[in-house]
């Protein structure tokens, strides 16, 4: 049996277009975790900048690195990449323009173990990008504190955004760790730019056992203008929505087949919102009619979130008002649920 000391966490980290201090920050914040023995996975997504260069930079410095470079083709292509070379026992993820604790891996590997879990959940600490380079946050302590969730309970938080603790970003990739078994067969899809870290937890969560949560906020997630994720809208999204029917016609007499249901037109609509209201106007009837399909079912259902029923009750008057009017309650930046 393999000694746990020798116990390896691939971490993947997709690279395109980040500022280069955001950038080797976020580098050396893995390479100096207190846990060391990681193999550290980076892929150049075809950044036209030269992250390329900084991340080959850090690898003939440090023999834990391999560097990938591929051809643009997007976040997915870029993770998928990753998991197909990753060769630990446990894998996680982090993005290029956000840092981690350094001792991140330790405390989630430790919660885990202690669990005899699948996955191991953290929560974060979200910043601007202005805030992180000028130094201005608080810094914020509390007592470390964790629980057991069975996959259950686990798919239900995904799906209904149920809070497990503030600041746990349960939808994303990063602020876990899994073990390898479970992510084994398991990919990106590769169409969606929206809502696709959603499928690959829901999988994962299905395969899981046991997963363990905590209010340690050791992720640090920077709010960057350029980044992986935009709310600008065009064509090659809709591919996205193609995603989303494959998905749920693969689930459906799937015994969690209404929180999914939920929650992929919670993405439908996202998808919707990003497009301008009266442009691209096939695009819209294409998702207008897929979540015409479920809204019903969606407003019936007494767990699904307040704010979906009321966005999906005013779809009914027309899906110009529903936007107009989530537009002017919502003048913050569209994060991706709503």
């Amino acid at each position: 049996m393999k000694n746990k000391i020798d116990e390896i966490i691939t971490v993947i980290m997709p690279v395109y277009k980040v500022r280069e201090k955001l950038l080797r920050k976020s580098i050396e914040s893995v390479l100096g975790q207190s846990y060391r023995n990681i193999e550290f996975i980076i892929v150049d997504d075809g950044s036209p900048d030269n992250c390329g260069i900084i991340c080959e930079q850090y690898a003939k410095a440090d023999s834990r690195i391999c560097v990938f470079h591929k051809k643009n083709s997007g976040v997915s292509a870029a993770r998928n990449m990753g998991l197909n070379a990753a060769s630990g026992t446990y894998v996680a993820f982090v993005d290029a323009d956000d840092y981690i604790s350094n001792n991140y891996l330790e405390v989630l590997l430790a919660e885990l173990r202690q669990s005899n879990a699948d996955i191991s959940l953290c929560c974060c600490k979200c910043l601007s990008e202005e805030q992180e380079l000028k130094k201005d946050y608080p810094e914020t302590k509390f007592k470390h504190i964790s629980k057991t969730i069975n996959p259950q309970a686990a798919i239900e938080a995904l799906c209904y955004f149920t809070p497990i603790y503030p600041g746990l970003e349960i939808t994303a990739v990063w602020g876990k760790i899994y073990r390898k078994s479970i992510v084994e067969g398991i990919l990106f899809d590769e169409r969606m730019s929206v809502g696709e870290d959603f499928i690959f937890n829901y999988q994962c969560f299905v395969k899981s056992k046991v997963i363990v949560a905590c209010n340690y906020n050791g992720y640090q997630y920077i709010q960057c203008s350029t980044g992986l994720m935009k709310g600008i809208f065009h064509v090659q999204k809709m591919k996205t929505l193609n995603g989303l029917r494959d998905f749920w016609d693969a689930n459906t007499k799937s015994v969690y087949a209404e929180p999914l249901r939920c929650r992929i037109i919670n993405i439908a609509i996202v998808l919707l919102l990003m497009i301008p209201v009266r442009e691209y106007n096939k695009e819209r009837k294409k998702i207008e009619n897929f979540i015409n399909n479920h809204r019903f079912q969606i407003i019936k259902n007494k767990y699904t979130r307040k704010k979906v029923k009321i966005a999906l009750l005013l779809s009914y008057l027309g899906y110009d008002l529903m936007q107009i009017c989530y537009i002017k309650l919502n003048r913050t930046k569209l994060k991706g649920k709503i």
